[in-house]
């Protein structure tokens, strides 16, 4: 009987084991839209995605969206991170990735409010080397000529770019508050955020 019981124990271990093993969602290149949670998490982003016009990507507290390569993520539409004090959304590379994700890109956003609370940026890489005189501003968060962006109670870490380590704008007047930036560096000027009008 004993024998029987640690059976029936090892198993169910190895299944809740393997439950956890499988919460992981991959991302494919292209559209994205609709609910992240931290039940799917981490998100492993396989390829450049976007939000289209007219959708929205909810972004749940606890949620690791986790970079595999040099991608970004294009705002159209709109996206709501929304983090706790305790249990924030990351922005991240995978964890074999040595060479940064692209950021979250506004370019020819229009959309309704997009909004970042408690979420933590790190990893962003952008530089002279793209082809795109704009992809090289931001590492983490590029804004361009639109005024819809809140980013409150949020952490950058460790982004780079020729300009705006962390974020920069091109015609834009997005909302930061409450918001730390640490070791992030740009080759041009703007270490932390880099502001053109």
């Amino acid at each position: 009987m004993k024998r029987i019981y640690t059976l029936v124990l090892s198993a169910l271990m190895f299944s809740l084991i393997s439950l956890n093993a499988s919460a992981a969602t991959n991302v494919s290149a292209g559209n994205v839209s609709g609910n992240w949670t931290s039940a799917g998490s981490p998100y492993y982003i396989n390829g450049d995605i976007t939000v289209a016009s007219g959708t929205v990507l909810n972004i749940g507290a606890g949620v690791s969206v986790e970079f595999t390569g040099a991608y970004s993520l294009t705002v159209i539409g709109q996206i709501l991170a929304t983090g706790t004090a305790t249990s924030f959304v990351t922005f991240t590379t995978y964890s074999s990735n040595t060479n940064g994700w692209k950021g979250i890109r506004f370019i020819g956003t229009t959309g309704d409010t997009s909004r970042f609370t408690y979420c933590k940026f790190s990893n962003g890489k952008v530089n002279y080397t793209m082809a795109n005189y704009y992809d090289q501003w931001g590492g983490a968060i590029y804004i361009q000529q639109f005024n819809k962006v809140v980013i409150q109670n949020c952490m950058f870490n460790n982004n780079a770019a020729n300009f705006g380590g962390a974020i920069a704008t091109n015609y834009a007047s997005p909302i930061i508050s409450n918001s730390l930036f640490c070791n992030n560096h740009a080759n041009t000027y703007g270490g932390a955020i880099a502001f053109e009008y």
